[in-house]
């Protein structure tokens, strides 16, 4: 399963936690299946893309 760094994710967390409460819950769940069944393979790209998609009103 993809991982990410430490680095990464004090890098990802603010722009997460500047997201509506429950749209970081859903972006995270989604991240967290497409991690498990391993459809995602540099999970902190995965994250970033999926962040810019949920800030453009696209996720």
């Amino acid at each position: 399963m993809a991982t990410i760094t430490t680095a990464e994710r004090d890098a990802l967390e603010p722009q997460l936690l500047a997201l509506p409460e429950q749209l970081g819950q859903e972006l995270l769940s989604d991240v967290g299946k497409r991690l498990q069944s391993g459809e995602v393979r540099n999970a902190a790209a995965y994250l970033i893309g999926t962040l810019k998609r949920a800030k453009q009103g696209q996720f």
